[in-house]
This record gives structure tokens, C-alpha cells and sequence, in this order.
């Protein structure tokens, strides 16, 4: 269920803790998780996807930013999670390795 602070993208993506972003960031944030949505979609894994973003340290120019990404696809549930300094290196980690995860379970099935 999404929260009153949940960001909704389209009808299938939700993003969680993103609301303290700033406008500049987050517009790289919608940019990042709809190619990633667009890419995982050609393969026909993609059914919707959840990101959620904690900030584990919050200090002036040391922010710690943990990025967990839920996949939904072909009836499954495909999870994972990044961590990193750089928000937006930690977003693309743990897509990635969403994207690995669900590839190498579905492969598995072929």
C-alpha cells in the first residue's frame, strides 16, 4: 500500500523516502528508474517495481543513501539493495542487481 510520502510514477512504480529530495535530483531519480523500467519492460519482466530510499547518515556532505529495489515480474518478486555516498550511483547499483537477480531466476525456468 503506498504511503501519503510515496512518490507514484505511472500506475506500477512507487518510490518510498524519496520526498525530502531535492527537484534537481529527483528529476534524475524519475529519469534513471523509468529507463530501467523501459529496459526490464522489452524483456517482459516488468509488472512493477518498488524503490525505497534511507538515508543511514545524515551528515552535511557525507550522506550514506540505502537504496532497496523490489521487482515484480512473471509472478515473481525479485529483491535488492545498494549502498553508497552517491545517491544516484547507489540507485543504479541496486537496479542493476535487481535486473541480475531476476535474469538469473528466471533463466532457471527456460
Amino acid at each position: 500500500m503506498a504511503d501519503k510520502d510515496d512518490i507514484l510514477l505511472g500506475g506500477n512504480i512507487q518510490l518510498a523516502g524519496f520526498a525530502r529530495i531535492d527537484g534537481a535530483s529527483m528529476e534524475v531519480v524519475r529519469k534513471v528508474v523509468g529507463t530501467f523500467s523501459q529496459k526490464v519492460g522489452r524483456h517482459g519482466l516488468f509488472e512493477g517495481l518498488k524503490v525505497t530510499l534511507k538515508e543511514v547518515h545524515k551528515r552535511e556532505k557525507s550522506e550514506l543513501y540505502e537504496i532497496h529495489a523490489h521487482l515484480f515480474g512473471k509472478g515473481h518478486k525479485f529483491n535488492a539493495s545498494a549502498m553508497g555516498r552517491n545517491l544516484f550511483m547507489a540507485l543504479d547499483d541496486a537496479l542493476k542487481r535487481v535486473e541480475r537477480e531476476a535474469e538469473h531466476v528466471l533463466a532457471k525456468f527456460k
